[in-house]
């Protein structure tokens, strides 16, 4: 390889869809605010090894050093100088990092419009009460009626109980809470109220934080698999999943916005005190996830060894396996097995279901049993592209776009 970075640009774990090839390795965090300087830092220092410069820092040093000061390309293309120990070379630098900025522009402008994608047409508040608030009487209503259902599956779960403030322990920080409201591909209005899990204490507030999700190899498998064996699918849904997370910590919490207008009392001087994990969280995710698992294996299903997020159980029934991706799961087995399965889920979570697997984290899947094929795609990023960018990629040139095989 000529170069030492390399990467692909992809939209989707799943998917692997190439959005652009770079020779420049991988892009840091915030691309609108510092994609353009950390891609000309990558490219000068590539100049330079190409030319035998005395390099003393290496690319994936440089880049977490950058990812920290707030710089222009030019102040960066100094300071790139000075750490590699040739501040002679800055004149030279310079004229590097100007020509390469034509030819960056033109690459930054395609993976801006990539990264600028919203996930969907419709305005979504931003705030309690501009949802609350709505001036579509009908908008105003739905996202009413979505509050309060968030609220209910709240107390009826007994996610918190009321404790006054002067009861919380001397030390302990209270963690805030926020609205986010978002409009589903399929119009359903969803209302979530979560934790600044940032306000937390580490060490205090959590201990473990990191929760497995299925790989997108598996997954892949698990979909070869029904094309070759002729399985069945279910997608399930668990509805509102970290609410079933036990805690280990004791944690306080501010009262919620919206809980007085919602009609629910609350003194004063009071906050919440958590008994279940919610959204937001940083211990929110693993929480649920084990206890997701360690329900299944009390029905026998075993943890892949290949997959922590893939389990399966071979009975009389026939093979049933599940794919665990947070609260979205894919059943994949016999149609006899998938139904005792689904029947034990629904002993201990309230779960959505549906019978045909035709959309799956964001995906569209298209399977052909007959031809022993099948399609995963991702239509609606296109149409939402094309709504928001539409003027300004009018005039571009058509390509195709590579994706895995």
């Amino acid at each position: 390889m000529l170069f030492p970075w390399s990467v692909t640009v992809t939209t989707h774990p799943l998917l692997h869809i190439t959005a652009c090839q770079w020779l420049f390795g991988d892009l840091a965090d915030g691309w609108r605010t510092t994609a353009t300087t950390h891609l000309l830092i990558r490219l000068v220092l590539m100049w330079m090894q190409l030319w035998d410069f005395n390099l003393t820092l290496c690319g994936s040093q440089m880049m977490r050093l950058l990812n920290r000061v707030p710089m222009t390309a030019l102040t960066a293309a100094q300071m790139t100088a000075t750490l590699i120990g040739n501040p002679m070379m800055n004149q030279r630098m310079m004229t590097m990092i100007t020509a390469a900025t034509t030819v960056m522009d033109l690459h930054l402008h395609d993976v801006c419009l990539i990264s600028a994608v919203s996930s969907g047409i419709p305005e979504e508040p931003k705030t309690f009460d501009e949802a609350w608030n709505h001036p579509d009487p009908e908008e105003r209503k739905k996202w009413r009626e979505s509050i309060r259902k968030e609220f209910r599956d709240m107390i009826n779960r007994k996610v918190w109980r009321h404790v006054p403030k002067r009861d919380i322990p001397e030390g302990r920080r209270l963690v805030g809470c926020k609205w986010v409201f978002k409009i589903k591909r399929n119009g359903v209005y969803r209302a979530r109220l979560v934790a600044l899990g940032y306000s937390q204490i580490p060490g205090v507030d959590f201990q473990d934080n990191y929760a497995p999700v299925i790989n997108d190899v598996t997954f892949r498998l698990m979909l070869i698999r029904v094309l070759v064996e002729g399985l069945k699918t279910r997608a399930i849904d668990i509805e509102t999943a970290f609410l079933h997370g036990d805690l280990e910590e004791e944690i306080y919490m501010t009262i919620p916005r919206g809980y007085v207008e919602a009609g629910y009392e609350v003194g004063p001087d009071d906050c919440c005190a958590l008994g279940k994990c919610i959204y937001g969280l940083v211990q929110a995710a693993r929480q649920y996830w084990k206890k997701f698992v360690k329900t299944l294996e009390q029905y026998g299903f075993q943890v892949s060894k290949a997959d922590p997020c893939l389990m399966y159980r071979e009975d009389e029934n026939g093979i049933c396996m599940i794919v665990i991706y947070v609260d979205d799961c894919v059943l994949v087995g016999t149609e006899q097995s998938i139904d005792v399965a689904t029947k034990q889920i629904q002993e201990h979570f309230t779960i959505k279901i549906e019978d045909e697997l035709n959309d799956y984290l964001g995906c569209e899947i298209k399977l052909d049993l007959d031809r022993k094929r099948g399609w995963i795609s991702q239509p609606h990023i296109i149409k939402n592209l094309k709504a928001k960018f539409a003027e300004e990629v009018r005039h571009l040139k058509s390509t195709k776009t590579p994706g895995t095989p």
